[in-house]
């Protein structure tokens, strides 16, 4: 679905059925202070050692990552080939915000240290939808992500145990559009299958890029 905004005479913007760069714009700018206020309040709960209690943490790296995303469309920093990736935090972050969510085993490989062209928080964004996705599918079953070196690209693999593409409720999958449309742009791409002892498997390949940020060779 697309938004507009509209000030109405409080100042206050209302957002419409129409999506205008300007209105995603409104949006982040009006988004911006409350995330770093929900984040401030968060900080005064910590602990004399600086821990937080498990929902405050959660609570607190959701707003973090929603307030990254946030930073990154006022600054214009759009998904391109000029953004660089550690395939290892963003995976692990991912996996750790969404743990809370399922009573499921997330289960992490990690098989490279390659960097992708890919904005982390774009890659962030497009392997929480795969995740969220796996989750609604697997009714308490393991979930893995493996990262592997594929030559002059990574592939980000989530395998679930549930019921398979197809079998599963209308809300899973309406994420994979929004994946397509993060990972493109950069080079990337999508691919979903069934796994061999059911279940599935969605595959993000990525353009690797080299020690001087140039993307590697992709014959």
């Amino acid at each position: 679905m697309r938004f507009s905004a509209r000030k109405r005479a409080t100042g206050r913007h209302t957002y419409s059925t129409i999506l205008t760069p300007d209105a995603v714009t409104s949006l982040c700018h009006d988004l911006r202070q409350p995330l770093a206020a929900i984040l401030l309040v968060a900080e005064d709960f910590a602990q004399p050692d600086g821990s937080l209690d498990p929902r405050l943490l959660l609570i607190q790296r959701e707003a973090r990552f929603m307030a990254d995303a946030v930073k990154e469309v006022l600054v214009q920093h759009q998904v391109s080939r000029d953004a660089e990736t550690d395939i290892r935090a963003v995976v692990n972050e991912a996996v750790a915000r969404a743990q809370p969510t399922t009573s499921s085993e997330l289960r992490v490989e990690l098989g490279t240290e390659r960097r992708v062209a890919l904005s982390s928080v774009a890659l962030g964004r497009a392997l929480s939808c795969l995740l969220d996705n796996a989750i609604r599918a697997s009714s308490g079953t393991p979930i893995t992500t493996i990262a592997r070196d594929r030559g002059p690209r990574t592939e980000i693999v989530v395998i679930d145990q549930g019921a398979g593409l197809g079998n599963v409720t209308t809300v899973h999958g309406l994420g994979h559009r929004i994946v397509r449309s993060l990972i493109e742009p950069a080079g990337g791409s999508l691919t979903l299958s069934p796994g061999r002892e059911g279940g599935a498997v969605a595959t993000l390949t990525l353009p690797n890029v080299t020690s001087s940020g140039r993307l590697e060779h992709v014959s």
